[in-house]
């Protein structure tokens, strides 16, 4: 049988770890990059369960019914249901607010948020909801959820793919099309999440400084030589590469390396390095 098939019932170690937290007082949070499988996971997490109030942030009227809500208004929206999901809500304004108050005041609601950019997020939520949420992070499919029945040899014959290609749920299931997807996704998620925060510009910049950090996976990379190469201030460099990071398209091993002259980075999504040898 073919890998691909079976992946498509693959079992998210994330719900195990999500499970346990329900209906304990706290907002769960679940964020990660677009088309990790958050939602589809979020369902699975809450099979069996009744009732189960589902807002998508993506839809005009959910955003414009929470905005700026009275008590009065959202006990309409809230209702008796036990679990309510926002979907996407960084999409919603004042987001963290909401949460804060439909937190304080239905006491015997879970609420679960999920979004795809951890940097919309982290600027409009955390704050407000101080000591009411958990967060959980989530990324592509691990190889333990992938093949949780094979041995070392046999991972080592899947490794090729995912070096290339990466974990990303669709590509995973999809592997006769897994360029394409890939390329598909890494145009859309670079240009729409990233270039968005605190108005970034110069795309092709970014798309520079990527090649540059896929180049150099898991080794010590100087921003003031980054900044050279690039012809830019070490400072915007910082300012990209920060953004890359929240945005889980590069990580970091000491955040506050970052702040100093150096910084180790190790790509997250090592699939981006096909999308920028294609795209030379």
């Amino acid at each position: 049988m073919n890998n691909f098939v079976t992946m498509k019932i693959t079992h998210r170690i994330a719900i195990e770890l999500i499970k346990p937290w329900m209906f304990r007082g706290k907002a769960l949070v679940i964020t990660g990059a677009r088309q990790v499988g958050k939602t589809t996971m979020a369902k699975s997490l809450l099979d069996g369960y009744a009732d189960v109030l589902w807002m998508n942030g993506d839809e005009i009227s959910v955003r414009e019914r929470l905005k700026n809500p009275t008590i009065s208004a959202l006990k309409d929206v809230v209702g008796l249901y036990p679990i309510v999901v926002i979907d996407e809500v960084q999409r919603i304004e004042n987001c963290g607010l909401l949460l804060k108050i439909l937190i304080d005041n239905f006491s015997d609601t879970q609420f679960i948020a999920t979004g795809s950019s951890a940097l919309e997020i982290s600027e409009t939520i955390f704050e407000p909801l101080t000591g009411r949420h958990l967060l959980f992070k989530m990324y592509g499919f691990g190889l333990t959820e992938l093949y949780p029945k094979h041995s070392s040899f046999q991972l080592e014959q899947e490794l090729a793919f995912h070096m290339i290609y990466g974990c990303y749920p669709d590509i995973c299931n999809n592997r006769d099309v897994a360029e394409t997807l890939l390329k598909n996704l890494c145009d859309q998620y670079l240009y729409k999440d990233v270039l968005i925060w605190k108005d970034l510009r110069k795309p092709e910049l970014l798309d520079k400084l990527l090649k540059l950090l896929a180049f150099q996976v898991c080794g010590e990379v100087s921003l003031h030589e980054l900044g050279n190469a690039l012809k830019i201030k070490s400072e915007t460099v910082e300012r990209r590469a920060d953004a890359l990071k929240k945005n889980t398209f590069v990580f970091n091993n000491q955040l506050k390396k970052l702040l100093k002259n150096s910084v180790i980075f190790c790509c997250i999504f090592i699939s981006f390095i096909l999308y920028l040898s294609v795209n030379q």
